[in-house]
């Protein structure tokens, strides 16, 4: 996987209710770009994003996870976010990166709850948003009739790219400019359309509407190719920050700039150990590179820094703003943080995450397993921040509480069989 300039990088988040194709969307991508020979399937476990052992065994993602996609000379860094509501801390973790959403709809289900659920975060993080209607291929599917339900529901933003009138509406709302030519009957030139659609877009007063089937691979290019157009780039994404004096300041995205990373993802590898996932939210990225994070008042030494997709990783030596990359083993730097120069300290702004709504305690069956239980919960906790730990000084007992927001459900069964593979692999 080599490396791109800013303005052939477009990140994308997708989000949408489970089971919509988010996953099969992405292994039709990298079919389509030979990255893959054959098509993996959730229900199978072959997926390139769902690759974690609780994610083979349960059939949906539980882990945000990043799988690029090299298209016609652009990288799409595509970030899959699970469709599950206990895990929605994932979504707005990715969304925290400023990148553009994808809202993925089952043209069989239309408008479901967590389709509601994802565009209410798009609206809190002012995200660029794309719609992608997928399944079209099902029977007794009207493509048209969910198209008209989008718009009934989200507004008249969203919008077909094949709907010329429409488009010229949005476009000329986009730009002043535009709005007299449009009143005065004048067409657009190409410039002044692509320029129109970019900006409306970006601002979020056009949303495309997109057709396809990522099993059959009908209309797959076609989004992809949508995504490479009208997906903002990096460089006209601005990141808001604070200052070592606590004022409010925007960061540029601009690979000249100090070196900044916001760290967005954190994994507990068993082999290889704790692995950050970065955004490069300003200057280039080079391996060794010495930064400050003022959270935890530590320096750190950038050890590893490899791009990945899925399991897989390629080592790389200079990764340029606006990119995402990994990077292995710190030590002092978690979810959320900010990795800058110590001389010019600044905090991007972190994800907010819901307030844990159920407690449970557990303890280890065995005694002598405690420790190896607390591994386990430690690791959790660094993946997961909508997961707090607590100890209970009233009872007086070895007990741990869990705090863990569940949107639909008392208890989280698939957060307690992840901590049990967790302590399976503490003990390995």
């Amino acid at each position: 996987m080599k490396g791109y300039t800013g303005d052939k990088i477009r990140n994308i988040v997708l989000l949408g209710h489970g089971s919509t194709g988010k996953t099969t969307f992405l292994e039709a991508g990298l079919l389509n770009t030979k990255v893959i020979s054959r098509l993996g399937k959730v229900e199978s476990g072959n997926t390139v994003s769902d690759y974690e052992k609780m994610e083979i065994e349960k059939g949906y993602t539980i882990n945000q996870t990043l799988v690029p996609v090299e298209y016609k000379g652009t990288k799409l860094n595509f970030i899959d976010t699970p469709g599950f509501f206990d895990f929605a801390g994932e979504a707005r973790a990715a969304l925290s990166t400023g990148a553009t959403a994808i809202i993925m709809v089952d043209a069989s289900s239309g408008i479901q709850v967590g389709t509601e659920k994802a565009w209410d975060l798009v609206k809190e993080y002012n995200s660029p948003t794309f719609f992608v209607i997928n399944k079209i291929d099902k029977d007794n599917v009207n493509v048209d009739e969910v198209i008209a339900a989008i718009q009934d529901k989200f507004g008249s933003a969203c919008v077909t790219l094949d709907d010329k009138d429409a488009l010229d509406e949005a476009v000329a709302a986009a730009d002043e400019e535009l709005m007299e030519k449009f009143f005065e009957g004048e067409g657009f030139t190409d410039e002044e359309f692509a320029r129109g659609l970019a900006t409306g877009i970006h601002n979020g007063d056009i949303m495309p509407v997109l057709t396809m089937s990522a099993l059959t691979g009908e209309g797959v290019d076609e989004v992809l190719d949508s995504l490479c157009k009208y997906v903002p780039k990096p460089a006209t994404v601005v990141t808001e920050a604070k200052d070592a004096d606590g004022n409010d300041i925007e960061i540029a995205c601009d690979p000249a700039g100090d070196l900044v990373l916001y760290i967005f993802k954190t994994l507990a590898d068993p082999f290889l150990g704790k692995i950050s996932y970065a955004k490069v939210v300003s200057g280039t990225l080079k391996s060794g590179a010495d930064l400050y994070n003022p959270r935890s008042e530590k320096s750190e030494k950038l050890g590893s820094v490899f791009f990945v997709r899925g399991k897989s990783q390629e080592m790389t030596d200079t990764v340029v703003a606006g990119d995402l990359v990994a990077l292995g083993k710190l030590q002092n730097t978690k979810t959320g943080d900010t990795l800058c120069p110590k001389a010019k300290q600044v905090t991007v702004k972190p994800a907010s995450f819901p307030t844990p709504c159920y407690f449970i305690a557990v303890e280890a069956a065995d005694k002598n397993e405690d420790e190896k239980m607390a591994q386990g919960l430690a690791r959790l906790m660094e993946e997961d921040p909508t997961f707090v730990l607590e100890r209970n000084a009233e009872t007086r007992e070895t007990l741990r509480h869990i705090r863990h927001c569940s949107a639909d459900r008392a208890t989280s069964s698939s957060e307690l069989s992840r901590l049990s593979s967790k302590t399976d692999t503490a003990s390995a």
